[in-house]
């Protein structure tokens, strides 16, 4: 800062009680911190501390996280007193609080009313005030500003000023650009005018949750949603505008630039364009996917799993899949933001596998891996079927009648599960017996007063221990299909 500024100020801080003998103590204190808060006021609308000369972290948010904290500001319920009450001077500022027990003709959505429940922050010209449970940075909390307790102890602030003259450290809550400021978690607060550090100005149909409508110096509106398919309505949350508090609204659009990067909003002097911008930290990369689906099964069987994610732009979106074998990764998709993708893969040989995704979107940001482990046992059968009973239908292929009812029992010698039980074939019951080694099966059942051997293969359901598939015989032509479940 500037070293004469700087002796200045710093005269004004030594010789303020002599300057002003009539404050007493608790004022002279309170008139000193005021002084010190607008000094740092004053260095950054002066820039006697540029902003490009700062190092700040700016904190990367999802539109989803934007939409959350600006909502519970809108619905936080508070409980003023009358002691949240000032009209008049105070240590030389004007304030004016935003309180229906003296601006009573209002409607009961504007403003609040001592000893009543009040819902959304008020607004505060200059305010910065913030609310507990979102993590946000440079906190000063409003409920402990408006009672006058934990850091605030015993320093009760008026709830709220809506004089646009003077900024006083004793009121709480949120102008319209401390509003946006804390709704994109910024590390200290921003003007109407300063948001070109952080912004890229974007069109009207690019719009989406979390942008802005901007008007330098004069006031700025955190876009929500479209609430038409014509886009012609937009639902708005901002601190000011139609009320003196934190609120929900829906505009009219009236007009759009030749450009489509600013628009005329119905309620707004026609004189004045919003323009339309984007804050640059958004986190826009794909969610990591999920993935679902079995974790153990058998070598040469086919299992699907389903991956899902989302994009926080709804982009499309493309999965790279490993498979976690000699299988070759690539990139399956663009497919919508949202929606499930089954994929159905076969491990051909024993062993625990690891199947790892990520996403990407059209404008290739990736996500982080997910992996699912995969155990393909020698014994795989013994993994997830239970000994208990035996169901099956058979029938041949260009009939889609059963030609035969199995039901038996079941057990596991060695490598092998062996059936064996009664066949009922047209109210006739003969025995039938046969095993399954992994996904093959061999059964011996009689069909034309002779017993043969069909040979086939299933594909077992791990979840219903269903299984469906087909065989054929040995010495004959007969083919035909299978269905059942071990229970």
């Amino acid at each position: 800062m500037n070293k004469k500024i700087l002796s200045i100020l710093s005269c004004i801080l030594f010789f303020g009680i002599i300057l002003i003998p009539t404050v007493n103590s608790k004022e002279s204190k309170q008139l000193e911190s005021d002084i010190l808060e607008d000094m740092i006021l004053g260095e950054e609308l002066f820039n006697f501390k540029p902003y490009n000369q700062i190092n700040i972290n700016y904190n990367y948010l999802t539109r989803d996280r934007i939409i959350e904290i600006a909502e519970g500001f809108l619905n936080h319920e508070w409980y003023p007193t009358e002691d949240n009450i000032f009209h008049g001077t105070y240590i030389g500022r004007e304030v004016d609080t935003p309180d229906r027990d003296t601006y009573n003709d209002w409607p009961d959505h504007h403003g609040w009313k001592a000893n009543q429940p009040a819902q959304g922050i008020p607004y505060q010209w200059g305010g910065f005030s913030s609310i507990t449970g979102y993590n946000l940075s440079a906190p000063k909390d409003f409920d402990e500003q408006y009672t006058g307790t934990g850091f605030f102890e015993g320093r009760i602030h008026f709830a709220g000023d809506i004089n646009f003259e003077d900024y006083t450290s004793q009121a709480c809550g949120l102008d319209c650009s401390g509003f946006v400021s804390r709704c994109w978690n910024l590390p200290y607060k921003h003007a109407t005018y300063t948001f070109s550090d952080v912004v890229t100005p974007i069109r009207y149909y690019e719009l989406q949750s979390g942008d802005i409508l901007n008007i330098p110096y004069y006031h700025v509106i955190l876009f929500k949603e479209f609430v038409d398919e014509e886009k012609t309505l937009i639902r708005t949350i901002e601190c000011g505008g139609p009320a003196p508090n934190v609120n929900e609204h829906i505009y009219k659009i009236l007009s759009t630039s030749n450009d489509s990067f600013s628009v005329k909003l119905e309620g707004y002097p026609l004189t004045e364009n919003f323009g339309l911008y984007r804050y640059e930290f958004i986190d826009n990369t794909p969610r990591t996917p999920t993935i679902n689906g079995p974790t153990s099964g058998n070598k040469g069987t086919e299992y699907t799993y389903k991956f899902f994610t989302t994009d926080p732009e709804s982009d499309q979106v493309s999965y790279c899949v490993d498979w976690g074998d000699d299988s070759e990764m690539q990139w399956l998709g663009p497919f919508e933001s949202g929606e499930n993708l089954n994929i159905s893969h076969i491990w051909e040989e024993s062993g625990t596998y690891h199947i790892r995704v990520k996403a990407k979107d059209i404008h290739d940001i990736e996500s982080g891996w997910a992996t699912l482990e995969i155990n393909m046992p020698r014994l795989k059968q013994q993994s997830f079927l239970n000994l208990g009973d035996f169901h099956a239908e058979i029938g041949l292929n260009n009939e889609r009648e059963s030609l035969a009812n199995l039901v038996g029992t079941q057990r596991i010698r060695g490598r092998f599960i062996v059936v064996n039980g009664m066949v009922n074939k047209e109210g006739r019951e003969n025995r039938f017996q046969g095993f399954f080694r992994d996904n093959f099966f061999v059964l011996q059942i009689p069909i034309n007063d002779r017993y043969i051997n069909i040979i086939g293969k299933v594909r077992i359901d791990l979840y219903s221990e269903k299984f469906t598939g087909l065989w054929k015989t040995r010495n004959s032509r007969l083919n035909g299909w299978i269905q059942g479940n071990f229970n």
